[in-house]
């Protein structure tokens, strides 16, 4: 059960602010001594499911909305190097850091011609290496957390 809650957390807290999915990879090492790699994994994969729904969900509002679609067009005739040089790059660094938003970037990433092997192993290892990171140090943050 505690399996089913785990990915059902990673799913939806990717959407919604307030279930923490950053949290709970702490939660689960700390409080209930999970094996970190593996609550990595699977909050990791199941982010990535919902990014893939939202790869998906975005680039159909960029055909439907055709004032969304020129203007990621202009973005990607006028930012044409920079897009090519930093795109996944930055979507990488999002993935680890959150900054800038990953679920931004997925999203956008079909309407400026992006693929899903482009992406999503990118944010795949992002993920894990976030969440690994964080059930790691869970207990020295959850020290830090209560002596404020």
């Amino acid at each position: 059960m505690a399996l089913l809650a785990l990915i059902g957390i990673g799913f939806v807290g990717t959407i919604l602010w307030f279930i923490n999915t950053e949290a709970t990879a702490v939660v689960y090492h700390v409080e209930m001594d999970w094996n970190p790699v593996i609550i990595a994994l699977v909050l990791s994969l199941s982010q990535n499911v919902m990014y893939v729904l939202l790869y998906q969900g975005g680039g159909r509002v960029v055909e439907r909305w055709r004032w969304l679609g020129k203007r990621i067009e202009r973005a990607r005739t006028r930012y044409a190097k920079m897009l090519d040089r930093a795109y996944l790059p930055s979507t990488f660094v999002a993935a680890i850091l959150g900054i800038p938003p990953v679920l931004a970037m997925v999203t956008l990433a079909k309407g400026f011609g992006y693929s899903r092997l482009q992406i999503f192993p990118l944010t795949l290892v992002g993920r894990f290496i976030r969440f690994l990171t964080l059930a790691l140090v869970g207990q020295t943050l959850l020290t830090w957390w209560a002596q404020l």
